[in-house]
């Protein structure tokens, strides 16, 4: 009985020194009200992601987004490279470029903003590649893997978590900022204060100028043009997709009711539809971020307490992508209810296959066609 006294005595002073501590020294966070659609999608569940097949289990982490070119297919990882593959035979990889320095402790937070993290890219008409990358900004790699930066700031303010890229026919790029709070690597923080400082941005490569288009966003992710060319879709944390008139600068709603986290948009090539791929679950019948939205001084103590990884921890795996149409009907949704595929952040389609893209996965995750 002493000994069990003692072992919960020391155990209680332990756990109320570190929440003294974490209390001291946690990040603090502002949080504001923020919301979702009241109604919870109801989110029937279907397999037609559990199949996926994955390849470089454990050699990467983090392949968040794809281009393909040449029989290639290019991703970005956590630890600053760009490696390429043949998308046919996805047997090895080979490096492309590094958009930052090449340490041992790249993949590391310590590390990212040196190392760099690569998020979305495309090949522009020159065939260079283009690349979002969360700490170096917009950047150009030409064939031989050399880095050029495009754009670090946009109207006086520097790019904080420049995240999602999309080029137009006319050469202009398109991206996200989605917070001037916080880096990439402290993600977490943004959503748990809730608050709408993204930006969504154009950069004309000729005139070398940029342009704030919408500002006051929250959290803005993918970006997307659509099937007609005329719009641009977004994708925002309150899991919501509008839409930008490329012509008279109206914004409208497409998607008020996105089944989870939403990421990356991108165009179906073969019928006038888009996917929009999802982080984490947000439908019936309990959503975590819907629940938390009004609970202020609840969302500050679990900023305070918990690190990014503990809470990722916590929150169930599940694979989530959205097909839509241009007018909000969410038309068919892919699932991997087991978790095996899980944390998507992209659907690029190449060849016969769905590549599934992630910011967390150690994989490259890949199924036929649906």
């Amino acid at each position: 009985m002493a000994q069990a006294s003692t072992i919960a005595f020391f155990t209680f002073a332990y756990l109320a020194l570190f929440v003294a501590w974490r209390l001291a020294h946690g990040p603090a966070i502002q949080p504001v009200e923020y919301t979702f659609n009241p109604e919870l999608y109801d989110l029937e569940p279907n397999d037609l992601l559990v199949d996926a097949e994955h390849y470089f289990e454990g050699q990467i982490t983090g392949p968040e987004s794809f281009v393909g070119r040449d029989g290639y297919l290019y991703t970005g990882l956590n630890d600053g490279r760009i490696i390429r593959f043949k998308h046919e035979d996805p047997s090895s990889f080979e490096l492309f470029a590094r958009t930052g320095a090449d340490l041992p402790g790249c993949g590391s937070y310590d590390f990212e903003p040196i190392c760099g993290r690569p998020l979305s890219m495309k090949f522009d008409s020159a065939g260079s590649l283009i690349v979002v990358d969360a700490y170096k900004g917009l950047l150009s790699i030409d064939q031989r893997g050399n880095v050029k930066p495009l754009l670090t700031f946009a109207e006086g303010r520097s790019l904080l978590v420049p995240n999602a890229l999309e080029i137009a026919p006319d050469g202009k790029m398109y991206l996200t900022d989605s917070s001037s709070r916080f880096t990439r690597r402290d993600v977490y923080l943004d959503a748990l204060e809730g608050r709408p400082t993204g930006r969504l941005i154009m950069y004309d490569p000729k005139t070398e100028e940029a342009k704030v288009l919408l500002d006051g966003l929250r959290f803005p992710n993918g970006v997307a043009l659509s099937h007609g060319g005329d719009e641009l879709l977004f994708a925002l944390g309150n899991a919501r997709v509008h839409a930008y008139n490329l012509t008279d600068g109206s914004v409208r709603t497409v998607l008020s009711n996105v089944p989870g986290v939403t990421d990356n948009i991108s165009r179906h090539p073969d019928r006038p539809t888009y996917f929009v791929a999802t982080c984490q679950r947000q439908s019936k019948p309990f959503a975590p971020l819907h629940f938390c939205s009004k609970f202020l001084t609840f969302r500050w103590l679990v900023a305070k307490l918990f690190s990014m990884e503990f809470l990722a921890s916590w929150f169930p795996r599940y694979g989530l992508i959205v097909e839509f149409s241009d007018d909000g009907r969410i038309l068919r949704t892919l699932q991997d209810p087991t978790g095996r595929t899980a944390w998507l952040s992209e659907l690029h389609v190449e060849g016969k296959y769905f590549w599934l893209g992630s910011f967390r996965n150690t994989f490259v995750a890949r199924t036929l066609k649906k």
